[in-house]
């Protein structure tokens, strides 16, 4: 006896449209796919505003694909770290942008949220799902790990996404800008 695989995804949601920043929004539709067909499907309504608290009501509900607009960082990581399969800058209408999943069309230039080109980055040349965040290689000059240079990660000034002193071994910096802490400034006046 062959038993079908059901499926969940969420689909962020604003005004019929998918919404352009899932922090912020409050409604997802999720449905159930079983042999490509849509057998079952809910909207949420969220009135908490914490995003950490949407991902973890989908992961509650088994969510395994999450198809949003813009997402931060953090929240890929969540939603990712928790299992999700994530579709990043996806733009359009709800119906069309579910029947494109539905035939694994998301990946059309015409579902593309406008002016995102991380989203080839996020999408393209990496396994469905794969956000690249858990491997910040492609943060690197030469999007291989080797940091500035070919030196290595951690030898360059702390001036990328990765920020000053986040890997063992990176340089910290002084902290006071280009001053080096001599102005006065506005704010440090005395009366």
């Amino acid at each position: 006896m062959l038993v079908m695989r059901v499926m969940k995804a969420a689909f962020s949601v604003w005004n019929q449209r998918i919404a352009p920043v899932f922090d912020v929004s409050r409604r997802v539709v999720v449905v159930e796919v079983q042999a490509g067909e849509v057998v079952d499907r809910r909207d949420l309504e969220f009135d908490e505003c914490d995003p950490f608290f949407k991902l973890e009501r989908l992961a509650e509900l088994r969510v395994q694909a999450l198809v949003c607009g813009a997402i931060s960082r953090p929240l890929a990581e969540v939603a990712v770290h928790l299992g999700m399969e994530l579709f990043p800058f996806i733009a359009g209408d709800l119906e069309e942008v579910m029947t494109a999943y539905l035939k694994g069309g998301l990946q059309s230039p015409a579902l593309a949220m406008p002016g995102c080109r991380r989203r080839a980055r996020m999408m393209g040349g990496r396994p469905r799902g794969s956000t690249g965040i858990a491997n910040r290689r492609y943060d690197m000059p030469n999007q291989d790990g080797t940091g500035p240079a070919g030196k290595g990660p951690g030898t360059g000034k702390g001036m990328g996404r990765g920020g000053q002193g986040s890997k063992p071994g990176a340089r910290k910096g002084q902290g006071r800008g280009q001053g080096k802490g001599r102005g006065m400034g506005r704010n440090n006046r005395t009366t």
